[in-house]
């Protein structure tokens, strides 16, 4: 048989580089060395070309290896998901929920839905994983990753075709600093201010970073005088309520009780990033099943009334919570 169509011979080419090595991948996954050596053997050899660096310890991939693994990865994950979805019993609430959501919002926003739901369905169980992509909307593997069932993320209100869509509501990012901020440097009140002002930038991959305000249809740049840039917004939000600096977009969700107790302050007199609208996706060949519909549903209407919950307690700060 030619193994460059054998799934089995680039599965055991993998699992060795994942692990990276023979022993460790046979100890990890309980296969004889001897097995993975034969596969990655007769895999190079139906090839033409190696995959990996031979005779050097640490084991290393060639230039050609690297690329192959990202394909395998991405072949193993598609095929897991081709299975999944022949052999699953689409009907019947059981089984496992795939959920990738953004850092930071699931002890508040998903973690209660999710006991709830199972106290109705306890024979649903939930995998629950980070949201890592920049484009919620970019269906494609990576990592070897298993595409998630349901996705809750932001979108500009764009489509893909195969997705099924579920608005929940729209997310306002406000500008913010501490009081102890606010007293040795003072409020600006325009984007043109911020160069003499410390600047706290998410660079996280779930949203392009924020690179201007809008006011009245009018966009100005941001430029600081000096930045501090985090991959967490929970991060940010800490460097922020230390006296750090501002920043200029925290998400509502992430800002709202800090505000309530005056721990936060909002500033730039009404200069914000334009909102983003909150959805909840799945690709359509995972919504026929009845766990991840009804869920998705359920999940949907929740977090349309805790978003419209948000902007209640917002609007009722008024005045106060500015300067």
């Amino acid at each position: 048989m030619d193994r460059r169509f054998d799934l089995e011979a680039w599965r055991h080419f993998v699992l060795v580089a994942e692990n990276g090595g023979l022993n460790l991948a046979a100890n990890v996954h309980n296969i004889e060395p001897s097995t993975l050596s034969r596969s990655i053997k007769s895999l190079e050899a139906s090839l033409g070309r190696p995959l990996f660096v031979h005779g050097k310890r640490p084991l290393s991939l060639t230039i050609f290896g690297q690329e192959a693994l990202k394909e395998a990865q991405k072949l193993l994950a598609q095929h897991r998901v081709m299975l999944e979805t022949l052999l699953s019993s689409k009907e019947k609430m059981e089984g496992v929920i795939r959920l990738a959501i953004p850092g930071g919002i699931g002890p508040g926003m998903v973690t209660p839905r999710i006991l709830e739901f199972q106290q109705i369905y306890p024979n649903v169980e939930f995998d629950v994983v980070q949201l890592h992509k920049g484009a919620v909307l970019d269906q494609t593997f990576s990592d070897g990753e298993t595409l998630p069932h349901l996705t809750v993320g932001y979108s500009t209100g764009g489509s893909l075709a195969g997705l099924v869509y579920r608005y929940v509501g729209k997310m306002d990012f406000i500008p913010c600093c501490s009081p102890r901020y606010l007293s040795q440097y003072g409020s600006p009140q325009d984007p043109d201010e911020l160069v003499n002002h410390n600047g706290l930038i998410f660079k996280g991959s779930t949203r392009k970073p924020t690179e201007f305000l809008v006011k009245n249809g009018v966009r100005k740049l941001m430029s600081w005088d000096k930045i501090f840039t985090f991959e967490t917004v929970v991060d940010m939000k800490n460097a922020c309520l230390l006296g750090g600096g501002i920043a200029a977009d925290i998400p509502l969700i992430h800002c709202i009780d800090e505000l309530e107790a005056g721990t936060l302050k909002v500033v730039l007199n009404g200069w914000r990033r334009p909102s983003l609208g909150c959805y909840i996706f799945s690709p359509e060949q995972f919504w026929e099943y009845e766990r991840v519909r009804v869920f998705g549903e359920w999940l949907a209407r929740s977090q349309t009334e805790e978003i419209a919950n948000l902007h209640r307690r917002f609007d009722q700060l008024g005045q106060d919570s500015c300067v």
